[in-house]
């Protein structure tokens, strides 16, 4: 990571392989399985699309603000990393090349994450994104690791942002196993949190099992 990856026209992404990279959000995830790679999904989302050819869409492609076409029933098997990582922001909007436009929240469903190095969900800047019914088991870091939430029109909160959840739950209807029970005598959790989220910020969790 740092200038020479940069420098030579590679993305910091380029450097760990991921089973599935994109960098435009707007795409059907549905039933599929990640075994290989460093990470399950890596999502570099730019704030414009990241191709000189594609600069005729600059004003109105905007990955960074973008929905996701459908994310439902993936899964992740024994990666060193994370399942999911988004890296470095996700801020889903109703216009998403309008910076003052209002947040557009984000469900994705059915995740499953089984043996993976890092977290099953990974992001560094997020907006208004729920992971509903996750099932995340023996994760080796945490299941979800959160560093930042953002929300569209918020005002800052010790240097950070609230999030509007809209009474829409960040995590919902999930199960996070930190050791399986037939696992207790050979091995213990390196876990120091399985869910790891924002202080001073809000955010809201609901009909959930660790």
């Amino acid at each position: 990571v740092g200038a020479i990856p940069l420098l030579s026209g590679m993305l910091e992404s380029d450097q760990e392989p991921a089973g599935f990279w994109t960098a435009a959000m707007n795409n059907v995830w549905r039933d599929n399985v990640a075994v290989t790679g460093s990470d399950g999904w890596y999502f570099q989302l730019p704030g414009t699309p990241i191709s000189h050819n594609m600069d005729i869409y600059k004003n109105t492609i905007c990955p960074v603000g973008d929905r996701i076409g459908e994310w439902s029933r993936n899964r992740c098997h024994h990666l060193p990393g994370s399942c999911i990582r988004v890296y470095l922001k996700w801020f889903p909007r109703k216009e998403p090349c309008n910076a003052e436009s209002d947040e557009n929240p984000q469900i994705l469903f059915n995740t499953t994450c089984w043996e993976v190095g890092k977290a099953c969900y990974n992001a560094m800047k997020m907006g208004s994104v729920h992971n509903h019914h996750m099932t995340s088991v023996e994760a080796k870091s945490q299941d979800i690791f959160i560093v930042k939430f953002k929300k569209a029109a918020g005002v800052p909160h010790g240097g950070k942002w609230e999030t509007d959840y809209l009474n829409i739950p960040h995590i919902k209807d999930s199960v996070f196993c930190a050791v399986l029970p037939q696992n207790l005598h050979k091995k213990s959790s390196r876990q120091s949190q399985s869910v790891l989220l924002p202080q001073n910020e809000q955010f809201l969790t609901a009909d959930s099992m660790w």
